[in-house]
């Protein structure tokens, strides 16, 4: 018994000194744990420069037509050679509903003809699953950008392969008879047709567009150089004037202009060839870099601004009046909080989290962004600080290899 009492005893003052290292220990540690947390540190991209507004310029011309009836035949933005067709031009509408019967079956009949043709083979249904699923893809990229030609193009193109891959041999005798009566009917159509539709050529090479907002005879090149701010507010209440009998326009030139109005002073260090990277409100990803092509003199402290582009002329062809944000200088690195920066020896860091403790890292400051830092993003040591470090936020004092428990 007095073994017993003894072990008891020696139990119990065991769990007790556990007890009481355990609170000590939480004393130290619960307190970091309440007010310490971690941010990430992420690469960021950040900028100086202005916000404004002003107008794109290009080179147009109007293609005209005599008739209302017209059916194009060029999608938006597409490069079209002098001499190419731009659209067929009917009559009347009795025409133009007989040209619409006889594309609608001319499509059938190329579908229906492809899949005559169909051999089964395990290869060849592979191979149309992978293109239908393609299609599809595509189908949805053109709905989610609104873009109806390309649309229409791959409903066309998904129709085809869902027939081609759902007929076997048994349906051919069916697809022949079928073949043969919508191609005696489209002989017919044609041959009273002709007369009635002609085609309509591109006077010029150029980009489609059918797209007109009545300032592409107003808005020239021709208007920018020597342009002041008096100019451009007269240029700012233009009213659109488009002719009656206007089709569709063509851009003849790869280069366009962007005409906006700055504070002198930001232009300072700048001259024409200069080159400033431009990000516009409408959907291209990235900053454009454009040349200035005019700087006109200082006017109360503002100057007309003309830059200049010769990339992504299909994607501006949409836009006349657009906002910006002419950048600067660009600078690049890892944010990081204020409130998480040390100075050791005068050498600026932030403490990160690497397991359970917090490990030093210098930085090297580019830029103050108000409620966070720019640091640079050295790769050339595994010492440095890099994305996805869990950066330590915390009131109490840090120092490397101390024991850190986070929210």
């Amino acid at each position: 018994m007095k073994k017993q009492g003894s072990l008891y005893l020696k139990i119990v003052f065991g769990v007790l000194g556990l007890s009481l290292v355990l609170m000590l220990v939480l004393q130290q540690v619960l307190p970091t744990a309440q007010r310490t947390k971690t941010e990430a540190a992420v690469y960021y991209e950040v900028g100086d420069g202005i916000s404004t507004s002003g107008f794109v310029v290009r080179s147009e011309e109007y293609v005209t037509t005599p008739s209302s009836l017209f059916v194009l035949a060029k999608n938006e933005g597409e490069w079209v050679g002098a001499g190419q067709m731009l659209a067929t031009t009917y009559r009347d509408t009795d025409s133009q509903t007989k040209q619409a019967e006889i594309d609608s079956l001319t499509r059938e009949l190329e579908r229906l003809q492809y899949a005559y043709d169909y051999s089964s083979t395990n290869a060849d249904s592979a191979a149309l699953e992978k293109d239908i699923q393609a299609q599809i893809t595509e189908l949805s990229v053109s709905l989610a950008r609104h873009d109806i030609p390309a649309v229409n193009t791959s409903s066309e193109q998904l129709k085809t392969y869902i027939l081609r891959r759902y007929t076997d041999a048994s349906d051919a005798a069916a697809l022949w008879n079928r073949i043969t009566v919508l191609q005696e009917k489209l002989d017919s159509l044609t041959g009273s047709a002709k007369s009635s539709a002609s085609a309509l050529a591109a006077p010029t090479s150029g980009y489609f567009s059918s797209a007109m907002d009545g300032f592409e005879q107003q808005l020239t090149p021709e208007l920018l150089d020597g342009c002041t701010l008096q100019d451009y507010e007269r240029i700012s209440e233009l009213t659109p004037s488009l002719p009656e009998n206007a089709l569709c326009k063509l851009i003849t030139s790869n280069t366009w202009y962007y005409l906006t109005v700055a504070e002198t002073s930001a232009m300072e260090g700048y001259k024409v060839g200069s080159h400033l990277d431009v990000r516009f409100s409408y959907d291209i990803d990235e900053a454009l870099s454009m040349q200035i092509s005019y700087l006109g003199p200082d006017e109360g402290g503002k100057c007309v601004l003309v830059l200049k582009c010769d990339t992504y002329v299909s994607s501006t062809i949409m836009q006349r009046k657009q906002s910006a944000q002419i950048i600067f200088n660009s600078y690049a690195g890892l944010r990081v909080p204020k409130s998480a920066l040390y100075f050791n020896d005068g050498k600026p860091g932030v403490y990160v989290l690497e397991g359970a403790r917090a490990a030093w890292k210098s930085v090297e400051l580019i830029r103050d962004n108000g409620e966070t830092y720019l640091v640079k993003l050295d790769k050339s040591d595994t010492n440095n600080l890099w994305p996805g470090d869990e950066i330590i936020i915390t009131d109490e004092k840090l120092y490397a290899g101390k024991v850190v428990v986070h929210k």
